[in-house]
C-alpha cells in the first residue's frame, strides 16, 4: 500500500524540520533579548541596588532548608571566633519566587573579593593574606561540636554539599556513616586497598567551612588585611579532612590550582591520602 506524505506538496521533510529549528532558536533568542533588555524585568534589582543594596547583601538561596543552615553557621561563628563575618538580617522570600526559593539578607562586606586581585598579587603578597587564614582556622578547630559525632550543619539539620547526592546529605550519626555515603554503599571489600585503608581512619569532627577559596574571602585592597569570610553555605560539623579535601575539588580554575592549593598547608592541616580516595570515588560514583 503506497504511503501517503504528511507534509505540504513540495516541501520535503528535511525542510520543516530545518523550518522548526529555525524558529525554536528564534524564539530562544527573543526570550534571552526580552529578560536582558526589558528594564522593568530588572526593576527590584535595580532599585535594590541603588537603595538598600548600597548597605546590604541579599543571596539567593534555593530552599527556607539551605537558607537557614548558612543563617546558622554564620550566626554561630560571628559568637564564637574573631572570624570577620557580616552580620546577618534574616531571610526573606519574594511574592514572585519560584518554589522555595528566598534571599539571606547581611551586611554588605567591606573590601573587595580576593577573587579579583588574586592574579595581580606578587608571591610575597598572596602568602600574606593567606597567612591570615590559620588563627581563623585554628578558632574553629577548638570548637567542640555539640552534636557529638554527627556530621551535619552547624544548626544540626542535613548539610548542603553538592559532594553528596541531593537526597543523601544526612544528618549522619558518625564518620563511618558519612564514608558509606561517600562510595554510594559500595561494600568496602569491592574497592581498592587505598580506599579502604582512608575509610578506616577516624578522625576528628571539627567545624569546618567548606569552600575557603579566593571567591569567599573580602580583602582591603589596599592593606590585603581579609575584611570578611562569606560564603557559609556548605559548613558544618564535618571530619578533620573535609576542608582540605573541599578546598582541593573545588579549585576549578588552573590559576587556583597552581597558586591557592600549593598554599592550602600554611592555615590548615592537609590529608593527601583522604583526598586521593575521594577523588578515586568521585570519579567512580559522580554525585
Amino acid at each position: 500500500m503506497p504511503q501517503t506524505s504528511t507534509s505540504p506538496p513540495g516541501i520535503s521533510g528535511s525542510f520543516l524540520r530545518r523550518l522548526i529549528a529555525l524558529w525554536q532558536q528564534y524564539v530562544r533568542s527573543l526570550r534571552h533579548w526580552y529578560e536582558q533588555s526589558c528594564w522593568w524585568h530588572r526593576l527590584p534589582s535595580l532599585l535594590w541596588r541603588a537603595t538598600c543594596g548600597r548597605w546590604l547583601f541579599a543571596k539567593a538561596a534555593l530552599s527556607r532548608h539551605e537558607a537557614d543552615a548558612e543563617i546558622s553557621a554564620m550566626r554561630f561563628v560571628r559568637a564564637h571566633t574573631s572570624i570577620p563575618v557580616p552580620h546577618v538580617w534574616g531571610c526573606i522570600r519574594l511574592p514572585w519566587a519560584r518554589h522555595d526559593d528566598c534571599h539571606i539578607i547581611m551586611n554588605r562586606a567591606a573590601g573587595v573579593n580576593l577573587d579579583s586581585i588574586w592574579r595581580k598579587l606578587d608571591e610575597s603578597a598572596r602568602d600574606r593574606v593567606v597567612d591570615q587564614l590559620k588563627p581563623f582556622v585554628d578558632e574553629m578547630r577548638r570548637i567542640p561540636s555539640p552534636h557529638g559525632s554527627a556530621i551535619c550543619a552547624v544548626n544540626g539539620s542535613s548539610v548542603v554539599d553538592h559532594r553528596l547526592p541531593y537526597r543523601q546529605r544526612g544528618p549522619f550519626a558518625d564518620e563511618q556513616a558519612f564514608n558509606r555515603i561517600l562510595r554510594y554503599f559500595e561494600p568496602l571489600h569491592l574497592l581498592p586497598p587505598d580506599i579502604v585503608a582512608a575509610h578506616a581512619l577516624s578522625h576528628p569532627i571539627v567545624l569546618t567551612h567548606g569552600d575557603l577559596m579566593p571567591r569567599n574571602i573580602m580583602v582591603d585592597p589596599s592593606t590585603l588585611k581579609i575584611t570578611a569570610v562569606v560564603d557559609w553555605g556548605c559548613a558544618g560539623w564535618f571530619p578533620a579532612w573535609w576542608e582540605y579535601r573541599k578546598s582541593v575539588w573545588t579549585a576549578y580554575s588552573a590559576l587556583e590550582k597552581r597558586s591557592w592549593v600549593p598554599r592550602l598547608s600554611r592555615f590548615m592541616t592537609i590529608y593527601p591520602m583522604e583526598t586521593e580516595a575521594d577523588d578515586y570515588l568521585v570519579r567512580q560514583f559522580p554525585p
